[in-house]
Parts: C-alpha cells; structure tokens; sequence
C-alpha cells in the first residue's frame, strides 16, 4: 500500500528538516492545522444537527478505556 498525497507532501517537508528547532516548528504546524480542521468538522456537525450540548456532555461521562485486570 501506497501512501496518499498527503503523506507524500509531509515526507517531503520532514527531508527537509535537520535541526529539533525545526522539527519542533513543523509539529505545532500541524498540530495547529489538525485542531482547526477538527473544530471545522465539529462546527459542521454542530450546524447539521447532528452534534449538541447533550451529546457532548454524553461523551464526557463516557468511560472508553480498557479495563484492566
């Protein structure tokens, strides 16, 4: 399996980087970047109806994690 164009374009900037300072640089990039495309598609959701005030609140009262013996 190939990667997509995505994947391709960050290979490209990450050969690019030779120093922590830069690499620090490009990670809050895209994490910026993920955190704007993530509040984007909850805002989507939120106008479409299909995301409210209870739901979100349903998810902080979710338990997710494994359980552990």
């Amino acid at each position: 399996m190939g990667f997509n164009n995505a994947q391709l374009e960050v290979l490209n900037c990450i050969s690019c980087i030779d120093n922590d300072k830069d690499l620090n640089s490009l990670k809050e990039l895209l994490s910026k970047f993920l955190n704007e495309l993530l509040q984007k598609k909850l805002d989507d959701m939120w106008n479409e109806g299909k995301l409210s005030q209870e739901k979100i609140e349903e998810w902080g009262n979710s338990h997710l994690r494994t359980t552990y013996k």
